[in-house]
């Protein structure tokens, strides 16, 4: 079907990914990917540089400023599932449908400062963490508690198939600071790999997607610096609420770009099963 809604400097920017998945997500490397339940970071950094994640960062922190206009994210998106790399949507999907956003929008100026310019050059992998063993989905019923101690947060608890949790960087993670507030007592923070008592599960094996690192995330008693949080304590639900529906339009278009297969990308577009977290 002939579209009308990308003018010449999206078909600009298409060619530029083009040419990306055609170096960077050859068959070789992603038979690679499946073999190590990962997409390695040089490639992401390869995006990065490339200027095809990080779309929605800002330029004064490293990205291509583009947080009007999400049709270079469903350019992305259409020419990584016409090659038959899902992978690559899924990993790159993390980045700027669901990492970047947050910050983005809710975040200081010292987070933005300090996260979003690795973020937007790949170097920072990042995951979000809703999921709880016992909830599922159910974000407002998640057990991980977050309970504050002067210029800390003390977290317990745990997070089941988080996409990028193996080898992530950074992790948005959905805590229950007020237990007596429902979902009015949830709050976003930020873990950084590294904080003590913060440990990573082994790569689950899934039916599909073999190549996508997830992983389960578990919490001991992680002090989690007051200044990580993102946003209003207690506004974590309505902002997973709000932000949700950008992943999911994006998992929509990535499902349609499966259908089709792009005229000028080789490779053979293969369907792609969706998981939630």
């Amino acid at each position: 079907m002939e579209r009308e809604i990308y003018d010449e400097d999206h078909e600009a920017f298409r060619d530029v990914v083009k040419e990306f998945v055609k170096r960077y997500a050859t068959e070789e490397k992603r038979k690679q990917w499946e073999a190590d339940g990962e997409v390695d970071r040089a490639t992401m950094r390869a995006a990065g540089e490339a200027g095809i994640i990080g779309l929605s960062v800002p330029e004064e922190f490293g990205g291509a400023g583009m947080l009007q206009d999400y049709r270079f994210r469903a350019i992305v998106n259409e020419e990584v599932i016409a090659a038959g790399a899902g992978s690559l949507a899924g990993a790159f999907g993390i980045q700027d449908d669901l990492a970047v956003p947050y910050i983005v929008h809710m975040g200081t100026q010292e987070q933005k400062e300090k996260w979003l310019p690795g973020i937007a050059s790949g170097e920072l992998i990042c995951a979000i963490a809703m999921t709880e063993p016992s909830g599922g989905s159910d974000l407002a019923a998640l057990k991980t508690t977050a309970v504050k101690d002067g210029d800390h947060y003390i977290v317990n608890g745990s997070k089941t198939f988080i996409t990028n949790g193996y080898q992530c960087d950074l992790a948005i993670v959905a805590v229950r600071t007020d237990p007596s507030k429902g979902a009015k007592g949830i709050s976003l923070l930020m873990f950084e790999d590294g904080m003590e008592g913060f440990s990573k599960g082994q790569k689950l094996d899934k039916v599909g997607q073999e190549e996508s690192d997830t992983s389960e995330l578990f919490f001991d008693n992680v002090k989690v610096p007051v200044e990580n949080l993102i946003g209003e304590e207690g506004m974590g639900f309505i902002a997973m609420m709000q932000r949700l529906a950008q992943e999911r339009a994006a998992v929509a278009h990535r499902k349609t770009g499966s259908e089709t297969k792009s005229k000028d990308t080789e490779g053979a577009s293969q369907p792609e099963l969706v998981w939630v977290r």
